[in-house]
């Protein structure tokens, strides 16, 4: 049968891997979070690149339409 203290010791080492475990999440979690805002950044930037392609492409496609027209009549 475990004494009282082979039961503490026990313990005790179950609270220092879970506290090991806590901390490698909280550092993984950091890191993900990290991650995400990087990622966000990137599509963010990657909207307005489309934003103004789609725009310009627009623009392009109008003014075709306006010279065609000037050739047509």
């Amino acid at each position: 049968m475990n004494t009282k203290s082979e039961v503490i010791t026990s313990m005790e080492l179950e609270i220092s891997k879970t506290n090991q475990h806590c901390d490698m999440l909280i550092q993984m979690n950091k890191s993900l979070d990290a991650d995400r805002r990087s990622l966000m950044d990137h599509v963010s930037q990657l909207l307005t690149q489309y934003h103004e392609l789609l725009a310009h492409s627009l623009k392009d496609k109008q003014h075709y339409h306006e010279e065609e027209k000037m050739f047509v009549f």
